[in-house]
């Protein structure tokens, strides 16, 4: 995602948690005559999504558009199974920090008066979800639902958020 819109020209940043695979990113964008910024970043720190959102603006001068596409810790396991402990951390590893880097991006947008959103979610929250991933569809339901809301709450801001569902 990052490497299709550098070559459309965009100037982009990528966060991760591991330097290696941000950097290495980052380098194939510039490699290639992109404009590329990495940030290492923890999702699960609430100061280190605020620092990246500050560093990218920061950097790059500008913040238009958010995808958020991280996603860890999924397990397979059938419902009936799944300890409930594994939706409260497959909660806190990957919703919470989705629904905070959002809020600090909207605040940016709201600034400017413009942003776009957009969610990576999956194909099986759509039809028949694939047995033994009842955790993880219910995360990706969960961002497909807040990503409506952040379209209604924030158009007034010229802000949209939009959700693409990739099949795997």
């Amino acid at each position: 995602i990052a490497t299709t819109f550098a070559d459309e020209g965009a100037a982009v940043a990528i966060a991760d948690v591991e330097e290696a695979i941000g950097e290495g990113v980052a380098d194939a964008i510039r490699g290639r005559g992109g404009r590329a910024l990495f940030v290492k970043a923890d999702l699960r720190e609430e100061g280190d999504i605020r620092a990246m959102v500050e560093t990218t603006v920061k950097a790059v001068g500008r913040l238009d558009v958010l995808i958020n596409n991280a996603m860890t810790g999924i397990s397979k396991n059938y419902f009936h199974k799944t300890d409930p402990s594994q939706f409260l951390s497959g909660f806190q590893q990957n919703i919470l920090p989705t629904i905070q880097l959002t809020q600090e991006a909207i605040k940016v947008f709201r600034k400017k008066k413009s942003g776009k959103i957009i969610t990576i979610l999956s194909s099986a929250i759509l039809n028949k979800p694939p047995i033994g991933w009842s955790a993880y569809v219910a995360g990706k339901a969960y961002l497909h639902s807040l990503s409506k809301s952040w379209a209604t709450e924030n158009i007034a801001f010229g802000i949209s958020s939009n959700c693409i569902s990739p099949s795997f």
